[in-house]
């Protein structure tokens, strides 16, 4: 975890790190919370994946993931977590 956020639970009790909330509709519009600040900033991780032909030989697909510090994660549904989820 990236240094500084260590809480496992925003200050509001509503999220908690491992909660899946939705970014944006669409193709890996889903990111995890990994924890917060001790300014309830939160830290998510998205993965992402797209088609490039730059550089190679043909189509490929490149893997990745973001790491994103929202102020406040209001306005974003939860759409799972890892206390309920199997």
């Amino acid at each position: 975890m990236s240094k500084g956020f260590y809480h496992d639970v925003s200050k509001s009790a509503r999220w908690h790190a491992g909660d899946v909330i939705r970014v944006y509709d669409g193709p890996f519009g889903d990111a995890v919370v990994l924890g917060f600040d001790d300014n309830d900033n939160a830290l998510v991780e998205r993965p992402y994946a797209y088609a490039s032909c730059v550089g190679t030989t043909g189509p490929s697909v490149l893997l990745g993931h973001e790491r994103i510090v929202y102020p406040t994660l209001d306005g974003f549904v939860k759409v799972g977590d890892k206390r309920t989820t199997t």
